[in-house]
């Protein structure tokens, strides 16, 4: 792993709306990263669930940050998400695991899963990355 970009998404993580999320990275080893967030009030919905697009924004960049493990700098292209549990009662944080499928010179395809720290999975899709350099 590259160290100027590991460098680069850990100090990412500190500004603007991955900042205000709480996003926090546990690993990040090539095609592949953890990332995690302690749940606050702020993200729960109306029926103080995790919000829909908390759970999208972690495996976004879960998935992005698994792209650019590989060196080059992506946007997302496609994403597909499936919401299949809420957090359980109790549940204290959300973690995101990301693994990239296929990796093209343009295009790179990642899986990734969304669960609980008590272990229920919470939503899991795929994400297509354009590569831009």
């Amino acid at each position: 792993m590259d160290e100027i970009i590991l460098h680069y998404l850990q100090e990412s993580l500190n500004r603007g709306f991955s900042a205000n999320l709480g996003l926090k990275l546990i690993n990040l080893e090539e095609g592949s990263a953890t990332l995690e967030i302690d749940l606050q009030e702020k993200h729960e919905n109306i029926y103080h669930y995790v919000h829909g697009g908390v759970i999208y924004s972690i495996m976004d960049t879960a998935c992005g940050f698994s792209s650019r493990s590989f060196g080059c700098r992506v946007v997302t292209s496609t994403a597909s998400v499936n919401y299949l549990n809420g957090a359980k009662e109790g549940a204290k944080k959300i973690i995101a695991n990301a693994k990239c499928v296929k990796r093209g010179k343009k295009l790179i395809v990642q899986s990734v899963e969304v669960y609980d720290d008590l272990g229920t999975l919470m939503a899991n899709g795929s994400f297509t990355f354009c590569v831009i350099d």
